[in-house]
């Protein structure tokens, strides 16, 4: 060891830099051999008996036990092991052997709480939330370059239309741009609804994950509420449900809703594994979700109640069938991922390039939410309200009926009634569809009163709430044209 390194590394122990050597006595000399380089060389970390290293060349880390470590030690850095005796005094304590000094620091001062791959973050050693946390990996992202970008650009277009094309590019560009610099931003979840076989899942899987860091994970269970064990999602900047089960039950979808919500504009989530305490990180990803615009699949989303709405960008697709044009060519899907592959260095810098037009800014998300509205007549459709409102339509202001009609003026005057007498009136059996009115009230004046409240928020011109006195009523306006 030279004058100069000598020097620099008593300072670097003066300033607990490097670990303190033991002094040998009885003449006994110690190596020399610094603790410190090679700790940092290899990033060498601590937890519950394990060892975590990032391999050269590699972003990410790999985890040995102590057998591993020990060997490794050995045959890449040429350390050994083997304490030196005090000559003088044999039964005195021994100088530690250099893997032993190694591991020794590693424990002492490089040990960690949670070892986790966190969406979004790079992989290296943090302190979050008042622990320790090891990232093991890193997302891997796409370098942008300019070029063509000609396939992937039709393939959206073809099947989401110029005005929902332009909208998805926006969102994907957001959340590309906020992964790249490191910067949480929320996100809406992309919803992708129509016939099946035209792109909804390639689209997912080919484009969505490879410009987020190339990992997905499914969370259909966790948003189920089947399951709180999420470490897989955690890791994940993609999570990509593909069909929602048909069969849900309506306290299933108030789940799915509360939980969707939840990853979409959460700055912070619960990382809970088997058999360890729960932690909280903070993921970047974002959700998307697709399924086919048959009733009964529609019927599996939550709720379109307001505050769900806004944190949605539902997209109709096209009937189009992009993949036709390769009908004939042997692999011919492979032709396309191939071509996906190499224009993907261009599309995400496509991406980068866009500017967001004024009316389609937002403040919290970068881009607007959107509900397709023929979608959410569809989906509108499917729930109680709407089975409400054409009940309500038939019996008050049916061409037959003549609870509010009005013989002076020979039209329709508003109904006022309490959510109880709306019960009485409608589940009466000389009353057209009372059969279906007593299902969904299930005898109760409240589950009537929740229904008159979703359809005062949605037809908020037809239906609001009065007061006379201690009474309190709704009032229920005919609809436009004077009848059903």
């Amino acid at each position: 060891m030279s004058e100069q390194t000598a020097k620099t590394n008593a300072l670097l122990r003066k300033k607990k830099v490097l670990s303190p050597e033991p002094e040998p006595s009885g003449g006994a000399v110690a190596p020399s051999f610094e603790v410190v380089p090679i700790v940092e060389k290899l990033d060498l970390w601590w937890q519950g008996g394990k060892y975590y290293f990032r391999r050269a060349g590699a972003d990410g880390f790999s985890e040995l036990n102590q057998a591993e470590i020990t060997r490794f030690l050995k045959v890449d850095f040429g350390l050994g092991n083997r304490p030196m005796e005090r000559p003088d005094d044999p039964a005195a304590a021994r100088i530690p052997g250099q893997i032993d000094r190694v591991l020794n620091y590693v424990v002492t001062h490089r040990y960690i709480d949670v070892v986790a791959s966190v969406a979004g973050m790079k992989a290296g050693f943090t302190e979050q939330n008042g622990f320790r946390l090891l990232n093991m990996t890193s997302p891997t992202l796409i370098e942008p370059q300019a070029g063509d970008c000609s396939t992937i650009l039709e393939f959206i277009e073809t099947l989401l239309g110029e005005a929902g094309s332009l909208r998805f590019l926006l969102w994907l560009k957001v959340g590309f741009e906020a992964l790249r610099d490191s910067q949480r931003r929320p996100g809406q979840c992309l919803v992708l609804c129509g016939k099946s076989g035209k792109g909804k899942s390639v689209l997912q899987d080919v484009i969505i994950t490879g410009v987020l860091g190339g990992r997905e994970a499914d969370p259909k269970s966790y948003l189920l509420g089947k399951t709180d064990f999420n470490s897989e999602l955690i890791s994940a900047e993609h999570l990509k449900v593909e069909e929602i089960p048909s069969s849900v039950r309506y306290d299933e979808r108030v789940t799915l809703g509360e939980r969707i919500k939840e990853m979409c504009v959460n700055h912070t989530d619960r990382l809970h594994a088997k058999n360890r305490p729960a932690q909280t990180v903070k993921p970047q990803r974002r959700l998307s979700l697709s399924l086919n615009d048959e009733p009964e699949r529609l019927r599996s989303l939550p709720p379109l109640t307001t505050d769900f709405r806004d944190k949605l960008l539902l997209l109709k697709t096209t009937d189009e069938n992009f993949f036709s044009r390769y009908d004939g060519i042997e692999g011919g899907f492979e032709v396309f991922r191939d071509a996906v592959k190499q224009e993907m260095p261009a599309f995400s810098a496509h991406l980068l390039a866009m500017v967001v037009p004024e009316h389609l800014r937002d403040r919290r998300y970068g881009v607007r939410s959107f509900v397709d509205p023929e979608i959410e007549e569809m989906l509108f459709d499917q729930e109680g309200e709407s089975i409400l409102l054409s009940i309500i339509d038939e019996v008050a202001f049916g061409s037959s009926s003549n609870l509010c009609f009005d013989n002076e003026t020979g039209t329709f005057t508003p109904w006022e009634a309490s959510s109880t007498e709306v019960v009485e009136k409608l589940t009466d059996q000389g009353v057209k569809g009372y059969t279906t009115a007593r299902k969904l009230f299930e005898g109760s004046a409240d589950k009537c009163g929740q229904l008159l409240g979703k359809l005062a928020k949605k037809f908020p011109n037809r239906f609001e709430k009065g007061r006379s006195g201690a009474r309190r009523f709704w009032i229920i306006k005919p609809p436009a044209g004077g009848e059903s």
